[in-house]
């Protein structure tokens, strides 16, 4: 069955859910956590999202926003670049190589 699309969806409130690639945990430390926090209270206000309520657990986390006005919300462009966000901070805590965007990596040689 396939799913609804979100803009479908009745109601003024949502519940979205936020996870990793594999179920890996992404907000294992305390640390991790308040900065998922940090960003998105700043990034919903902008939006004028209202968070009711928010669990963030080690490998995901739930939150339950009100919208006032459904038919202006862009929720898709709100979580994507919370996600976006909180992805960069993971990765350079993580040490790990961001790629987002990159297709090739070229090397010039002069002859």
């Amino acid at each position: 069955m396939a799913r609804i699309p979100r803009n479908s969806l009745c109601g003024n409130f949502l519940h979205v859910i936020v996870q990793g690639i594999n179920r890996e945990k992404i907000f294992y430390k305390e640390e991790y956590k308040k900065e998922f926090k940090r960003i998105l209270v700043r990034e919903t206000s902008e939006k004028g999202i209202d968070i009711i309520s928010y669990c963030i657990m080690d490998n995901h986390a739930h939150l339950l926003y009100y919208i006032d006005d459904m038919e202006k919300l862009k929720l898709s462009e709100c979580m994507h670049k919370i996600n976006t966000l909180y992805a960069i901070f993971y990765n350079k805590r993580e040490l790990r190589n961001n790629t987002k965007g990159a297709r090739y990596n070229g090397i010039c040689n002069t002859f």
